[in-house]
């Protein structure tokens, strides 16, 4: 689902003259909200990449040849 259906954009509140500043600022609120999600989401992942990256080369088996 596009997230303006979720939290419409202040574009689009500036577009249909939306001046209820309550409602305004709860969006803000709630965009900061999904940032601050999205940012922790990113930064987990680099985390859980970092570990499976350590994982996979601390048990690579170095071939010697004969």
């Amino acid at each position: 689902m596009p997230m303006e259906y979720v939290v419409p954009s202040l574009q689009i509140a500036m577009l249909i003259g939306m001046t209820d500043y309550e409602a305004l600022e709860a969006m803000l609120a709630q965009l900061d909200e999904i940032e601050e999600e999205l940012f922790l989401a990113d930064f987990h992942l680099q985390v859980q990449k970092q570990r499976e990256t350590s994982w996979h080369d601390h048990h690579i088996k170095l071939h010697t040849s004969k």
